[in-house]
C-alpha cells in the first residue's frame, strides 16, 4: 500500500513539474554562414640530425569561408533569460599549398569541427521584435583537416587530425528576436567566437570566428 502512496505521489509531482515547465523549453535548427582568421608565428626546433635541432619559424596568415549548422535546445528561466546548448558541425575552407608532396601543388583545404555551445541569452524586450543577446562558452570536441590536391595532380587527399584534446572558446552574440506565432520564433544574431592563443612558443596569435547565426524556434 505504502509502495502504491509513494508511487501516485511520485507520478503527481512528475506530472506538475512537467506542466510547470511547459512553455519554458524550446528546439531550434541553426544554420550559419561563417567567416575565420587566423594569423599566426610559431617558433619552434626542428631536428636536422645528429641529435642536433635548429630554430625554426612557421606562420600563416589564413581567411576561410563556410558555415556552420546543428540544432539546440533552449530553457527558459523567466520571459527574459535563459539557456541553450546543442551540437554543432562546423565546416571551413580555403585553398592553401598540398604539404604531401613535392612539387607546388595547390589544394583545397576543409577544416571540420564538431562543436557545442553553452549560452546564456537575454531577450531585453517581450514585443514581437526584441534585441537578443548571448554570452558563453563553445567547446570543440573533435577536429580534422582534409586536404583535397588538385585533380590533375594525381595525388590522392589526405586527412589529418591535429589535435586531440578539446578546446573552449568564449563567444558573444547580439542580434535580434522576431515571433512569428505563439510557438514559433525566428533569430538571427551574428556571433563572435575567439580562440585562446594555444600553450606554445607563439609570437603572435590571432584567431576568431564570425558566424551569422539563424535559428528557428519552436517553444513547447
Amino acid at each position: 500500500m505504502k509502495k502504491t502512496y509513494y508511487l501516485l505521489v511520485g507520478l503527481w509531482l512528475l506530472s506538475t513539474a512537467f506542466v510547470a515547465a511547459q512553455g519554458r523549453f524550446s528546439v531550434s535548427a541553426t544554420a550559419a554562414p561563417a567567416y575565420a582568421h587566423l594569423s599566426a608565428r610559431l617558433n619552434y626546433l626542428q631536428p636536422v640530425g645528429n641529435g642536433q635541432f635548429e630554430s625554426s619559424v612557421f606562420s600563416t596568415n589564413t581567411s576561410s569561408f563556410g558555415y556552420a549548422a546543428g540544432v539546440m535546445g533552449h530553457y527558459r528561466f523567466t520571459p527574459s533569460w535563459s539557456v541553450s546548448t546543442g551540437v554543432w558541425y562546423n565546416r571551413l575552407g580555403y585553398e592553401g599549398p598540398f604539404p604531401f608532396a613535392p612539387g607546388p601543388i595547390s589544394a583545397r583545404i576543409i577544416s571540420q569541427t564538431t562543436q557545442v555551445p553553452l549560452l546564456v541569452n537575454y531577450r531585453s524586450r517581450q514585443q514581437r521584435l526584441s534585441p537578443y543577446f548571448s554570452v558563453g562558452v563553445l567547446t570543440s570536441l573533435r577536429r580534422s583537416t582534409l586536404y583535397r590536391p588538385d585533380s590533375n595532380s594525381g595525388q590522392t587527399e589526405a586527412k589529418v587530425v591535429f589535435s586531440r584534446s578539446d578546446d573552449y572558446r568564449p563567444v558573444v552574440g547580439a542580434g535580434i528576436a522576431y515571433r512569428v506565432s505563439t510557438h514559433v520564433s525566428l533569430l538571427v544574431q551574428p556571433m563572435l567566437i575567439w580562440q585562446f592563443r594555444p600553450a606554445n612558443d607563439y609570437d603572435h596569435f590571432v584567431a576568431y570566428q564570425l558566424n551569422a547565426l539563424t535559428q528557428l524556434v519552436y517553444s513547447f
